[in-house]
């Protein structure tokens, strides 16, 4: 099996940093939800009633997970 080398595919370098910025806002969002938070949006109002919505979890679950 070939090794993946993220030097000769910078597109690689691209999914990881992507990934990861999708990581930490959902981490953040999950965090928020927790701590009893709404999380506050900076361009467009309404994320609260998104929030609060009944499609903003899983029985329990919060699709920030």
């Amino acid at each position: 099996m070939k090794r993946l080398n993220f030097s000769e595919k910078p597109i690689l370098w691209l999914l990881v940093l992507f990934s990861f910025v999708g990581f930490l806002a959902a981490l953040y969002l999950a965090v928020e939800y927790y701590l009893g938070n709404m999380p506050g949006c900076s361009l467009i109002g309404g994320c609260d009633i998104v929030a609060q919505s009944k499609f903003a979890q899983i029985g329990p679950i919060p699709l920030a997970m």
